[in-house]
């Protein structure tokens, strides 16, 4: 099964902001977080045991408090124990930052990785917006 890509619209809380009256940067990676968990409801139906041994977050615009933002996230690489999700936000229909991934999947009695679902595949890039 190819993973879907998943558009996912955020809301900017008044708490996000720094005293320059931009969305702080930490705040990036829970925005992104909330882009995966939608991504792995759809696919698991609930929550997906992994762990993230990597993310990289580049910043290209700023984000104020009464800006859309969506973030677009797709599966860009499947190993047999780890995966690739890329993610894209934008601001006002603008790209502003992007974000990959890596993710181990992890069995939480046994506290090991174990291996990604065999039927998983990349997801469609065509789809992506261009």
């Amino acid at each position: 099964m190819k993973l879907p890509i998943i558009e996912t619209p955020l809301q900017i809380r008044f708490s996000d902001l720094d005293r320059m009256g931009h969305v702080n940067n930490t705040i990036f990676m829970q925005l992104f977080e909330i882009g995966r968990a939608e991504l792995f409801h759809q696919v698991c139906g609930d929550f997906f045991d992994g762990v993230i041994v990597k993310a990289v977050v580049d910043f290209h615009s700023e984000v104020g408090f009464t800006d859309k933002l969506l973030t677009e996230t797709h599966c860009s690489k499947i190993g047999e124990k780890s995966m690739e999700l890329t993610q894209r936000m934008f601001c006002n229909g603008t790209l502003c930052s992007t974000c990959t991934t890596t993710i181990v999947a992890f069995d939480r009695e046994t506290r090991a990785s174990v291996v990604i679902p065999r039927d998983w595949e990349v997801s469609d890039v065509t789809l992506l917006r261009h």
